[in-house]
């Protein structure tokens, strides 16, 4: 599951913003936390999100989606078998950190031919479907089983 980035709002003149232009993120672009307790969580800028700027503890990654479609390269960031190559053992750091920039640049990331990246994307949509109407299928079940105990005096 997708966190969903909360935006905190801080303004700058355009002077400024052009002098951090490099750090813009842009609608479907991926930012990652690169220390501290958040370590390695990410969030795809939504549609429609406005301008904004990334500050130091989080990196931006534009994709190009000819290549790597951005929920295949989230779901492999996120897998425990990702994290535990890429960020190692971290038990005994103060403060674990992204690793270094050309150590990121030359990971391996796994990247299917693109037709198979969009079926892998459709099936896990399809799962998901799946799971949200079964948990609504269960939520009513519980509701109206709840509901007959309670006009039974049951509760």
């Amino acid at each position: 599951m997708r966190t969903r980035p909360s935006f905190q709002r801080y303004f700058i003149d355009e002077d400024k913003y052009q002098e951090l232009k490099s750090f813009e993120v842009k609608p479907k672009d991926i930012i990652i936390s690169c220390s501290g307790v958040n370590l390695g969580k990410l969030a795809e800028v939504p549609t429609g999100s406005p301008k904004g700027i990334i500050n130091q503890a989080l990196l931006k990654i534009t994709l190009n989606n000819n290549i790597m479609q951005n929920q295949l390269f989230i779901d492999i960031f996120q897998s425990p078998n990702f994290k535990s190559a890429f960020y190692g053992d971290f038990r005994g750091a103060a403060i674990p950190n992204f690793p270094p920039m050309t150590t990121f640049k030359s990971f391996k990331f796994i990247v299917p031919p693109i037709q198979i990246q969009k079926d892998y994307i459709q099936i896990k949509e399809k799962i998901n479907n799946l799971k949200a109407m079964h948990q609504k299928i269960l939520d009513k079940k519980l509701f109206e089983s709840l509901q007959q105990r309670a006009f039974n005096g049951e509760l």
